[in-house]
């Protein structure tokens, strides 16, 4: 009976331990969600603060429209210090590969390895065909949850493929004064760009001036209908999020025009962070996979004791 209530006592700790460990994980998650932002400090800023800030970018305080931007000498050193503004692609896996991944799933192995025993049993004695019944049905089980999950990693992959869809190629700058249309991946922080009807905004931009401006950023913020932008300030309380004075890359503009100042590029946009922690974060493991795994790990040491043990005894028997 103690032995019993000791048993007992550590599965209710080992229980708590769980649903702690599960606790920390939502907090971690929801504290990295809050990182996303958690740099940027510009939509803050007021006009004159962003003068401060961005004195290269020349920005006009009494009328940004006026902005000289970056010299070609500067951004050309920007460029080489910070890299291009693009978004690393996922690595590359061939559908084959994809597909065989599926199958090294501890359970599914397990499953295999019983179906494979069913086969030779039905080998070994014809007559019994309930055994080739077992082997198709475990068999068809395996390859139809495989099918699943790979489907499902292929969707997973090529919502990340579309985030460099996002991108425009080419976007209009003001440099030395004069608007120019440059390649998007020499687009540096800094640069004043200009936002028009139909455009895509190809880096994180902080609105100095505009008219009428709405833009589509359903992809990052969720948000189903376009947003009024704006250039003011917001209050220290105030997300970037819900500022509505920064442009997120790959947001499309549906109205009107407006200008900014490049803020972030590349993989320290919004967009970027979004695609890297999609790409790199582990996938987590939940609790009934832990405890199957940990279940599929008893029965297969128990076959391979039991298998062992029974030739051992069978070697004895027939000397």
């Amino acid at each position: 009976m103690a032995g019993f209530a000791r048993w007992f006592a550590q599965k209710i700790l080992r229980r708590r331990d769980a649903v702690a460990t599960e606790m920390n994980t939502l907090k971690r998650n929801e504290q990295s969600s809050r990182c996303l932002s958690s740099t940027f400090k510009e939509h803050h800023m007021t006009l004159d603060q962003l003068v401060i800030l961005y004195p290269n970018s020349r920005i006009n305080p009494s009328n940004p429209k006026e902005a000289d931007g970056l010299s070609a000498q500067t951004a050309a050193e920007y460029l080489a210090r910070d890299g291009p503004n693009m978004l690393k692609p996922p690595k590359e896996i061939s559908n084959v590969q994809l597909f065989l991944r599926q199958f090294l799933n501890l359970f599914w192995i397990l499953l295999i390895g019983a179906a494979f025993l069913s086969l030779v049993t039905y080998i070994l004695d014809t007559t019994i065909v309930i055994n080739l019944y077992c082997a198709i049905v475990l068999l068809l089980i395996v390859l139809v949850m495989c099918i699943i999950t790979f489907l499902e990693e292929k969707k997973v992959l090529k919502v990340v493929r579309g985030f460099t869809n996002l991108l425009p190629t080419k976007c209009s700058v003001i440099r030395d004064g004069t608007q120019v249309i440059i390649d998007t991946e020499k687009l540096v922080v800094g640069d004043i760009v200009v936002i028009r009807s139909g455009s895509r905004v190809p880096a994180d931009v902080r609105i100095l001036h505009c008219s009428g401006l709405k833009l589509e950023a359903s992809s990052i913020t969720g948000e189903a209908e376009p947003i009024d932008f704006h250039s003011e300030p917001v209050a220290d309380h105030i997300d970037l999020f819900d500022a509505a004075n920064v442009a997120f890359n790959g947001s499309f503009c549906i109205d009107g025009d407006g200008i900014g100042v490049v803020i972030r590029t590349g993989e320290k946009t919004i967009l970027g962070q979004i695609a890297s922690l999609t790409t790199t974060q582990k996938t987590k493991i939940s609790s009934l996979e832990v405890e199957i795994n940990r279940f599929v790990r008893f029965v297969f040491i128990s076959a391979l004791v039991m298998g062992a043990v029974i030739f051992l005894l069978g070697c004895v028997l027939t000397k």
